[in-house]
């Protein structure tokens, strides 16, 4: 009877227990894309200082640097170059929608924009992370995006004493549309 009643309590204990059950996997972070082409669009950034003026050369933004409060750009020559925090006064992003080449041999297309909410955020300098010229959210930012949509840096503004930055995002759907009948388009390619 004792053991009716030890092998009725494992089973309770192994169908409430599973010992095969995982913790749920943690969410990704969310990372916004800064300065990196894809195939919607095309993304540049400029860098003011303190007196407003444009810092030339910088084509990138590389990574934060929590410690020593410094941003890491790269020039057009590909050089890197590091600009303290203190010194800037924003650094803005625009996205250019990717255009088809007309020497493409396939349907026409043109990439379509629909934004989205805008939002800013304020985050501490020591939370701040850009790695590979994207700006690493929180697995759960709580940030307004719709299914299909991504997010996009408008600026980042630093606080006077570097300690905090103010960043602002918006929410953005890019899509592909082809037009026209896309049949042959009377080209020839090599010999006759």
């Amino acid at each position: 009877m004792r053991l009716l009643q030890l092998l009725w309590i494992g089973i309770t204990l192994g169908l409430c227990f599973p010992a095969h059950s995982q913790p749920p996997l943690p969410l990704e972070p969310l990372r916004v894309n800064l300065t990196h082409q894809d195939e919607f669009a095309i993304r540049t950034m400029k860098v003011f200082n303190r007196a407003g003026e444009k810092i030339r050369g910088l084509v990138a933004i590389q990574e934060f640097r929590p410690g020593n409060r410094e941003f890491v750009f790269q020039d057009f020559m590909g050089e890197e170059r590091v600009v303290p925090a203190q010194e800037i006064e924003k650094i803005t992003f625009s996205q250019e929608v990717e255009q088809q080449s007309m020497a493409a041999q396939e349907p026409p297309w043109k990439i379509e924009v629909s934004p989205g909410d805008k939002q800013t955020i304020t985050i501490p300098a020591n939370d701040l992370l850009i790695k590979d010229s994207s700006l690493v959210l929180g697995a759960d930012p709580d940030l307004p995006t719709s299914e299909g949509e991504v997010l996009e840096a408008l600026q980042i503004i630093p606080d006077v004493a570097g300690e905090s930055f103010q960043i602002d995002l918006q929410a953005v759907r890019y899509e592909r549309k082809y037009f026209g009948g896309g049949g042959p388009s009377g080209m020839t390619k090599g010999l006759p």
